[in-house]
């Protein structure tokens, strides 16, 4: 029996002689199987950036939006995203002329088996927790706001958000409840504060959703790093979106999802518009986790070295190339490369390489530590004398943030991660892989990247070793560059982004 959500949507169509699907993501794609199933075969994907989608889904052509203008007066636009998107969507449609619209919402999703609980996406009683989802929300709405303030990051206990809590804890003892929501709560535990509340959003429970709509309707405060799923808020909260690095890759408008974000300087006011919307506030704080890149913890590399002692030691943070998003009925695999980075070094792709490097290091005497970006599925790790792997787990294991070991690093070699940007503030030797930068179809934020890259460009394992060579009779040819491009990005080059933040926002 169809609900009332999907009637009106088929009375809509009836009178429409062209469909368009805007949207070829996981939510498109189920919807795309509800049409078919109700008698709509003669329809077409739509999306704003063809080169980042495959021509066809299925049996059905994906086409750039602008490629359907001429169609744009008698097609009926059906956008099927996460409706936070909607608002944006809705301003680039209106813009080219498309007047007949359709929006997906959260009660026509859940009729078709897509139920967002929270930002979670739950197989089992979708309906009911979504029901329980709402009215929580409902009634926990009338309650004043307290002291509490709610923290999330995309990794449990990380991030931005992990180095604010830790100084407000030490420099505001008491004065706050700390909230943590987080996925596996239970591997926290025991690195945190025995007051601070953890929350699961793992592992949805009635119990679990009436305490995070509890705690997130009385909160003065919500920091998240990765937002999206929080769509509002009462106007006496303050909802801030610390950010998890500088827009440096281009990224799909991410909306008005916050009060305002955080940026690094002056100069990336511009590019957090870019990444969220044009009007959304924007104040140049510095990131808190750059306070731990000042603070050098001798025990750190310990961890990580088997208590070896290397003449140097090197960082290799490449960013993910493709991921797989797993989210309860919603599965998607993302591609912003075809290339595929097993060794976790852009310019090895044999175990023969891989040991050749090794004994290069070896000579050298120079550690080489290695960390896949969280996302990225696919790696070959295998530990040698002087390559090392490590991942999110190990770091939560020893109960250490990846830019705390940054701070006890000589040298760093990435791609296009913007952690590098960070990195500048050590005044340390940086070297960016470039062998596949014509190949990376997502792009980028500013026209010329290369000019916030300082440091030596790699494009095959000769420069590599070029690179480590340099670096082992302490040779540096980009320091004037580097300090020409940390001016540009960085309005504050201290450790007192976390001083800056809670005053800032009066707490």
């Amino acid at each position: 029996m169809k609900t009332i959500a999907e009637i009106t949507i088929l009375k809509r169509l009836k009178s429409s002689p062209r469909i368009i699907l805007y949207g070829a993501g996981c939510i498109g794609q189920k919807v795309a199987a509800w049409l078919t199933t109700n008698g709509y075969t003669d329809f077409c994907y739509a999306v704003s950036d063809k080169s980042k989608n495959p021509d066809q889904i299925g049996e059905f052509v994906v086409r750039q939006i602008e490629e359907l203008l001429p169609i744009k007066e008698e097609a009926t636009v059906i956008v099927s995203t996460l409706p936070t998107l909607h608002y944006d969507i809705k301003q680039h449609l209106d813009k080219l002329g498309f007047r007949n619209k359709i929006f997906v919402n959260d009660r026509f999703l859940k009729s078709i088996g897509i139920a967002e609980v929270n930002g979670m996406f739950p197989e089992k009683r979708a309906a009911y927790y979504a029901r329980l989802n709402y009215l929580s929300q409902k009634l926990c709405h009338f309650f004043p706001c307290k002291n509490i303030v709610v923290f999330e990051s995309k990794i449990d206990y990380t991030d931005n958000c992990r180095a604010l809590s830790e100084y407000l804890e030490k420099q505001l003892p008491g004065k706050y409840q700390i909230v943590w929501i987080m996925k596996e709560p239970g591997k926290q535990r025991r690195r945190l504060n025995k007051k601070t509340i953890l929350i699961s959003r793992n592992q949805l429970s009635t119990i679990e959703i009436i305490r995070l709509n509890y705690y997130i309707s009385r909160a003065k405060y919500i920091f998240f790093t990765h937002p999206g799923w929080l769509c509002s808020w009462k106007p006496e909260q303050k909802v801030i979106n610390l950010g998890h690095g500088n827009p440096l890759k281009n990224a799909e408008s991410l909306g008005h999802v916050a009060d305002c974000v955080l940026a690094s300087g002056e100069n990336g006011i511009q590019y957090r518009k870019k990444e969220y919307r044009e009007d959304i506030r924007v104040e140049v704080l510095g990131p808190p986790r750059n306070d731990w890149l000042f603070a050098v913890d001798t025990g750190v590399l310990q961890a990580y070295t088997d208590s070896k002692k290397y003449q140097k030691v090197i960082l290799c943070l490449p960013t993910y190339k493709q991921y797989a998003m797993d989210a309860g009925t919603l599965k998607k695999t993302k591609y912003d490369s075809k290339e595929i980075n097993e060794y976790c070094l852009n310019t090895i792709h044999s175990e023969a390489e891989l040991r050749d490097l090794n004994e290069y290091l070896k000579e050298k005497n120079i550690l080489l530590l290695c960390k896949n970006h969280y996302l990225q599925k696919t790696s070959k790790k295998r530990n040698l004398s002087h390559i090392k792997y490590i991942d999110n787990n190990l770091l939560q294991k020893n109960g250490h943030d990846i830019y705390q070991l940054m701070a006890a690093s000589d040298a760093l070699i990435t791609d296009f991660s913007s952690i590098y940007m960070d990195f500048l503030l050590l005044d340390r030797p940086v070297g960016f892989f470039c062998n596949s930068i014509a190949d990376y179809t997502r792009g980028f934020t500013m026209e010329h990247p290369e000019k916030y890259m300082p440091g030596m460009k790699i494009h095959d394992n000769n420069e590599l070793k070029e690179f480590i060579a340099d670096l082992a009779i302490h040779t540096d040819y980009y320091k004037k560059e580097r300090e020409e491009a940390r001016n540009l990005i960085f309005k504050y080059q201290d450790n007192q982004n976390c001083r800056r933040c809670a005053e800032y926002f009066g707490m």
